[in-house]
Protein backbone atom coordinates (compact mmCIF):
# COMPACT_ATOMS: atom_id res chain seq x y z
CA UNK A 1 0.00 0.00 0.00
CA UNK A 2 3.00 2.32 1.19
CA UNK A 3 4.50 1.90 -2.50
CA UNK A 4 1.83 2.00 -4.44
CA UNK A 5 0.57 5.42 -3.11
CA UNK A 6 3.09 7.28 -5.18
CA UNK A 7 1.14 5.90 -8.24
CA UNK A 8 -0.77 9.29 -8.97
CA UNK A 9 -4.61 9.20 -8.73
CA UNK A 10 -6.89 9.56 -11.82
CA UNK A 11 -6.44 13.97 -11.74
CA UNK A 12 -9.28 15.16 -14.18
CA UNK A 13 -12.61 13.60 -12.45
CA UNK A 14 -13.23 12.88 -8.63
CA UNK A 15 -16.84 11.95 -9.10
CA UNK A 16 -17.12 9.57 -12.05
CA UNK A 17 -14.54 8.53 -15.34
CA UNK A 18 -15.16 5.97 -17.81
CA UNK A 19 -13.18 2.27 -16.56
CA UNK A 20 -11.37 2.69 -20.21
CA UNK A 21 -10.13 6.01 -18.83
CA UNK A 22 -8.28 4.03 -15.64
CA UNK A 23 -4.40 3.22 -16.57
CA UNK A 24 -2.93 -0.13 -15.03
CA UNK A 25 -1.22 1.17 -12.78
CA UNK A 26 -4.34 2.98 -10.98
CA UNK A 27 -6.13 -0.59 -11.59
CA UNK A 28 -3.03 -1.80 -9.57
CA UNK A 29 -2.99 1.25 -6.31
CA UNK A 30 -6.90 1.06 -6.65
CA UNK A 31 -7.32 -2.87 -5.95
CA UNK A 32 -4.21 -2.94 -3.63
CA UNK A 33 -6.30 -0.10 -1.76
CA UNK A 34 -9.40 -1.47 -1.39
CA UNK A 35 -8.04 -4.96 -0.22
CA UNK A 36 -6.25 -3.60 2.31
CA UNK A 37 -8.51 -0.56 3.70
CA UNK A 38 -10.75 -3.36 3.96
CA UNK A 39 -8.63 -5.69 5.94
CA UNK A 40 -6.40 -3.81 7.91
CA UNK A 41 -8.31 -1.57 9.97
CA UNK A 42 -10.91 -3.84 11.04
CA UNK A 43 -8.91 -6.63 11.93
CA UNK A 44 -6.65 -4.24 14.09
CA UNK A 45 -9.11 -2.96 15.82
CA UNK A 46 -10.68 -6.42 16.47
CA UNK A 47 -7.66 -7.33 17.65
CA UNK A 48 -7.25 -4.59 19.81
CA UNK A 49 -10.56 -4.89 21.45
CA UNK A 50 -11.07 -8.70 21.47
CA UNK A 51 -7.64 -10.69 22.77
CA UNK A 52 -9.40 -13.91 22.27
CA UNK A 53 -12.72 -13.84 20.68
CA UNK A 54 -14.34 -16.81 21.06
CA UNK A 55 -17.46 -15.84 18.33
CA UNK A 56 -17.03 -18.46 15.70
CA UNK A 57 -17.79 -20.91 18.55
CA UNK A 58 -20.99 -19.20 19.75
CA UNK A 59 -21.91 -19.03 16.07
CA UNK A 60 -20.93 -22.53 15.19
CA UNK A 61 -18.86 -21.72 12.00
CA UNK A 62 -15.24 -21.64 10.81
CA UNK A 63 -13.35 -18.54 12.49
CA UNK A 64 -12.22 -17.36 8.84
CA UNK A 65 -16.31 -16.88 8.60
CA UNK A 66 -16.31 -14.31 11.53
CA UNK A 67 -13.70 -12.25 10.20
CA UNK A 68 -14.89 -11.94 6.61
CA UNK A 69 -18.19 -9.95 7.98
CA UNK A 70 -16.97 -8.40 10.68
CA UNK A 71 -13.19 -6.51 9.47
CA UNK A 72 -15.17 -4.96 6.34
CA UNK A 73 -18.13 -3.72 8.47
CA UNK A 74 -15.36 -2.43 11.18
CA UNK A 75 -13.26 -0.68 8.73
CA UNK A 76 -15.72 0.95 6.56
CA UNK A 77 -17.16 2.38 9.85
CA UNK A 78 -13.82 3.22 10.99
CA UNK A 79 -12.55 4.94 7.65
CA UNK A 80 -15.98 6.92 7.48
CA UNK A 81 -15.63 8.41 10.73
CA UNK A 82 -12.05 9.40 10.53
CA UNK A 83 -13.23 11.54 7.44
CA UNK A 84 -15.64 12.66 9.21
CA UNK A 85 -13.44 14.24 11.99
CA UNK A 86 -11.37 15.63 9.48
CA UNK A 87 -13.50 17.49 7.78
CA UNK A 88 -15.21 18.91 10.59
CA UNK A 89 -11.38 20.21 12.08
CA UNK A 90 -11.14 21.51 8.85
CA UNK A 91 -8.35 19.02 6.81
CA UNK A 92 -7.38 20.30 3.48
CA UNK A 93 -9.25 17.79 0.54
CA UNK A 94 -5.90 17.01 -0.53
CA UNK A 95 -4.48 15.94 2.70
CA UNK A 96 -7.11 13.69 3.20
CA UNK A 97 -5.34 10.61 1.76
CA UNK A 98 -2.02 10.92 3.78
CA UNK A 99 -4.02 10.94 6.77
CA UNK A 100 -5.89 7.83 6.01
CA UNK A 101 -3.40 6.24 5.32
CA UNK A 102 -1.16 7.14 8.22
CA UNK A 103 -3.98 6.74 10.58
CA UNK A 104 -4.17 2.85 8.89
CA UNK A 105 -0.55 2.02 9.54
CA UNK A 106 -1.23 3.04 13.51
CA UNK A 107 -3.91 0.85 14.01
CA UNK A 108 -1.65 -2.08 12.37
CA UNK A 109 1.34 -0.81 14.50
CA UNK A 110 -0.64 -0.91 18.00
CA UNK A 111 -2.50 -4.21 17.21
CA UNK A 112 1.30 -5.79 16.45
CA UNK A 113 2.63 -3.81 19.58
CA UNK A 114 -0.43 -4.74 22.04
CA UNK A 115 0.35 -8.39 20.32
CA UNK A 116 3.21 -8.39 21.61
CA UNK A 117 2.58 -7.33 24.71
CA UNK A 118 0.40 -10.14 25.01
CA UNK A 119 2.93 -12.53 24.30
CA UNK A 120 1.44 -13.74 20.90
CA UNK A 121 2.76 -14.95 18.32
CA UNK A 122 2.75 -12.85 15.74
CA UNK A 123 2.17 -15.06 12.24
CA UNK A 124 1.32 -12.89 9.12
CA UNK A 125 0.71 -16.17 7.28
CA UNK A 126 -0.18 -19.33 9.56
CA UNK A 127 -0.21 -22.33 8.01
CA UNK A 128 -2.90 -24.82 9.75
CA UNK A 129 -5.51 -27.51 8.53
CA UNK A 130 -8.55 -25.88 7.69
CA UNK A 131 -12.06 -27.69 8.69
CA UNK A 132 -14.64 -26.48 6.37
CA UNK A 133 -18.26 -27.50 6.51
CA UNK A 134 -20.04 -28.60 3.73
CA UNK A 135 -22.54 -26.34 4.56
CA UNK A 136 -19.93 -23.48 4.52
CA UNK A 137 -18.91 -24.69 1.30
CA UNK A 138 -22.21 -24.30 -0.17
CA UNK A 139 -22.45 -21.02 1.07
CA UNK A 140 -19.25 -19.76 -0.12
CA UNK A 141 -20.01 -20.99 -3.86
CA UNK A 142 -23.96 -19.03 -3.01
CA UNK A 143 -22.00 -15.97 -2.53
CA UNK A 144 -19.24 -16.12 -5.89
CA UNK A 145 -22.31 -17.08 -8.06
CA UNK A 146 -24.42 -13.88 -6.50
CA UNK A 147 -21.29 -11.73 -6.70
CA UNK A 148 -20.54 -12.65 -10.66
CA UNK A 149 -24.21 -12.02 -11.50
CA UNK A 150 -24.06 -8.81 -10.26
CA UNK A 151 -20.75 -7.33 -11.05
CA UNK A 152 -22.22 -8.22 -14.51
CA UNK A 153 -25.22 -5.75 -13.98
CA UNK A 154 -22.85 -3.41 -12.68
CA UNK A 155 -20.48 -3.12 -15.39
CA UNK A 156 -23.25 -2.86 -18.01
CA UNK A 157 -25.24 -0.34 -16.20
CA UNK A 158 -25.65 3.33 -16.89
CA UNK A 159 -23.76 5.14 -14.02
CA UNK A 160 -25.01 8.45 -15.44
CA UNK A 161 -28.56 7.69 -14.62
CA UNK A 162 -30.14 9.94 -12.26
CA UNK A 163 -31.00 7.81 -9.17
CA UNK A 164 -30.16 7.21 -5.54
CA UNK A 165 -27.18 5.51 -6.40
CA UNK A 166 -25.31 8.19 -7.31
CA UNK A 167 -27.40 10.95 -5.40
CA UNK A 168 -26.33 9.53 -2.37
CA UNK A 169 -22.83 10.14 -3.32
CA UNK A 170 -23.31 14.15 -4.24
CA UNK A 171 -21.62 15.36 -1.03
CA UNK A 172 -18.11 13.48 -1.52
CA UNK A 173 -17.93 16.60 -3.82
CA UNK A 174 -18.03 18.99 -0.69
CA UNK A 175 -15.56 17.10 1.30
CA UNK A 176 -12.52 18.92 2.87
CA UNK A 177 -14.14 22.41 1.36
CA UNK A 178 -13.98 25.19 3.42
CA UNK A 179 -17.36 26.70 4.72
CA UNK A 180 -19.60 23.86 3.44
CA UNK A 181 -22.32 22.30 5.19
CA UNK A 182 -24.99 19.29 4.00
CA UNK A 183 -27.42 21.46 3.05
CA UNK A 184 -25.73 23.44 0.62
CA UNK A 185 -26.62 20.56 -1.99
CA UNK A 186 -29.54 19.94 -3.67
CA UNK A 187 -30.65 16.12 -3.15
CA UNK A 188 -27.68 15.88 -0.61
CA UNK A 189 -28.51 12.92 1.93
CA UNK A 190 -26.99 9.91 3.31
CA UNK A 191 -24.15 11.95 4.14
CA UNK A 192 -22.18 9.23 5.76
CA UNK A 193 -21.94 7.05 3.07
CA UNK A 194 -20.31 10.14 0.72
CA UNK A 195 -17.76 10.16 3.97
CA UNK A 196 -17.00 6.15 3.76
CA UNK A 197 -16.99 6.53 -0.32
CA UNK A 198 -14.83 9.86 -0.12
CA UNK A 199 -12.36 7.54 2.12
CA UNK A 200 -11.76 5.04 -0.15
CA UNK A 201 -11.93 6.85 -3.26
CA UNK A 202 -9.02 9.72 -1.84
CA UNK A 203 -6.92 6.47 -0.98
CA UNK A 204 -7.34 4.10 -4.31
CA UNK A 205 -6.87 7.09 -6.57
CA UNK A 206 -10.15 6.67 -8.33
CA UNK A 207 -13.45 8.49 -8.47
CA UNK A 208 -16.10 7.67 -5.89
CA UNK A 209 -18.43 6.17 -8.13
CA UNK A 210 -16.17 4.07 -9.84
CA UNK A 211 -14.94 3.05 -6.84
CA UNK A 212 -18.55 2.19 -5.07
CA UNK A 213 -18.90 -0.08 -8.12
CA UNK A 214 -15.65 -2.05 -7.38
CA UNK A 215 -17.48 -2.90 -3.78
CA UNK A 216 -19.88 -4.78 -5.51
CA UNK A 217 -18.11 -8.30 -4.49
CA UNK A 218 -18.58 -7.02 -0.72
CA UNK A 219 -22.31 -7.61 -1.64
CA UNK A 220 -21.23 -11.46 -0.10
CA UNK A 221 -21.64 -8.88 3.31
CA UNK A 222 -25.42 -9.14 3.32
CA UNK A 223 -25.35 -12.96 2.33
CA UNK A 224 -22.94 -13.74 5.23
CA UNK A 225 -24.60 -11.85 7.55
CA UNK A 226 -28.10 -13.03 6.99
CA UNK A 227 -26.51 -16.74 7.35
CA UNK A 228 -24.45 -15.86 10.51
CA UNK A 229 -28.31 -14.32 11.89
CA UNK A 230 -29.99 -17.46 10.87
CA UNK A 231 -27.11 -19.66 12.43
CA UNK A 232 -27.55 -17.67 15.68
CA UNK A 233 -31.10 -17.89 15.73
CA UNK A 234 -31.35 -21.38 14.85
CA UNK A 235 -28.59 -22.85 16.72
CA UNK A 236 -30.94 -25.51 18.43
CA UNK A 237 -31.41 -26.85 15.38
CA UNK A 238 -29.16 -28.88 12.47
CA UNK A 239 -26.97 -26.45 10.24
CA UNK A 240 -28.83 -27.36 7.49
CA UNK A 241 -32.23 -25.85 8.64
CA UNK A 242 -29.93 -22.12 8.80
CA UNK A 243 -28.78 -22.97 4.99
CA UNK A 244 -32.40 -23.79 4.00
CA UNK A 245 -33.75 -20.74 5.61
CA UNK A 246 -30.86 -18.38 4.33
CA UNK A 247 -31.77 -19.47 0.65
CA UNK A 248 -35.46 -19.47 1.24
CA UNK A 249 -35.07 -15.69 2.51
CA UNK A 250 -33.69 -14.59 -0.30
CA UNK A 251 -35.32 -16.98 -2.84
CA UNK A 252 -39.35 -15.36 -1.75
CA UNK A 253 -37.58 -12.09 -2.39
CA UNK A 254 -37.98 -12.32 -5.88
CA UNK A 255 -34.06 -12.93 -6.94
CA UNK A 256 -34.64 -15.12 -9.81
CA UNK A 257 -36.28 -11.99 -11.42
CA UNK A 258 -33.29 -10.29 -12.66
CA UNK A 259 -34.40 -9.28 -15.63
CA UNK A 260 -37.02 -7.00 -14.89
CA UNK A 261 -33.98 -4.58 -13.20
CA UNK A 262 -34.25 -2.36 -15.43
CA UNK A 263 -37.80 -2.29 -16.39
CA UNK A 264 -40.56 -3.47 -13.54
CA UNK A 265 -39.40 -2.46 -10.68
CA UNK A 266 -42.07 -3.53 -8.56
CA UNK A 267 -41.34 -7.18 -9.08
CA UNK A 268 -37.88 -7.23 -6.92
CA UNK A 269 -38.67 -6.87 -3.49
CA UNK A 270 -36.36 -3.84 -1.58
CA UNK A 271 -34.37 -6.42 0.46
CA UNK A 272 -33.03 -8.05 -2.92
CA UNK A 273 -32.59 -4.54 -4.96
CA UNK A 274 -30.21 -3.47 -2.21
CA UNK A 275 -28.89 -6.77 -1.04
CA UNK A 276 -27.36 -8.61 -3.56
CA UNK A 277 -27.21 -6.53 -6.86
CA UNK A 278 -25.20 -3.40 -5.66
CA UNK A 279 -23.33 -2.45 -2.65
CA UNK A 280 -24.34 1.13 -1.75
CA UNK A 281 -25.33 2.98 1.54
CA UNK A 282 -29.05 0.81 1.94
CA UNK A 283 -27.05 -2.23 1.42
CA UNK A 284 -24.71 -0.77 3.99
CA UNK A 285 -27.69 -0.43 6.56
CA UNK A 286 -29.25 -3.94 6.19
CA UNK A 287 -26.05 -5.93 6.35
CA UNK A 288 -25.00 -3.76 9.54
CA UNK A 289 -28.65 -4.50 10.64
CA UNK A 290 -28.27 -8.36 10.17
CA UNK A 291 -24.93 -8.31 11.72
CA UNK A 292 -25.91 -6.63 14.43
CA UNK A 293 -29.43 -8.70 14.93
CA UNK A 294 -26.86 -11.67 15.05
CA UNK A 295 -24.80 -10.25 17.82
CA UNK A 296 -28.05 -9.21 19.77
CA UNK A 297 -28.95 -12.72 20.05
CA UNK A 298 -25.45 -14.11 20.48
CA UNK A 299 -25.28 -11.94 23.58
CA UNK A 300 -28.81 -13.01 24.63
CA UNK A 301 -28.39 -16.62 23.97
CA UNK A 302 -25.48 -16.03 26.41
CA UNK A 303 -27.05 -14.79 28.94
CA UNK A 304 -29.79 -17.36 28.62
CA UNK A 305 -27.21 -20.41 29.08
CA UNK A 306 -25.33 -18.32 32.18
CA UNK A 307 -29.03 -18.34 33.58
CA UNK A 308 -29.95 -21.66 33.19
CA UNK A 309 -25.89 -22.70 34.62
CA UNK A 310 -27.02 -20.47 38.02
CA UNK A 311 -30.55 -22.22 38.22
CA UNK A 312 -28.85 -25.56 37.78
Amino acid sequence: MILTFFIPPVQFSEIIIDWNQISFLNYLRGIIFLIGCIIIPGSSIFNILFKESSLHLKFKVEPFFIKMVFYPLISLTVLGSISLILDKIGVYRAHFSIVLLIVIIMFLFFDLLLQKKRCVDIKFISAHKANISKYSIFILFFIISIIIIAFEIQLKATYFDINDNYRALNYANLIGLEDINPHDKFYTYAVYWSYIAFSLSTLTGIPAVNIVIMLTPFIYLFIASLYLAMKIILKNYKEKYAVLATILAITFSSTFNLFTIYGRWEIISWFVLNGLLSFWYKSFVLILFMGSIALFFSIINDNNSEKSTLHF
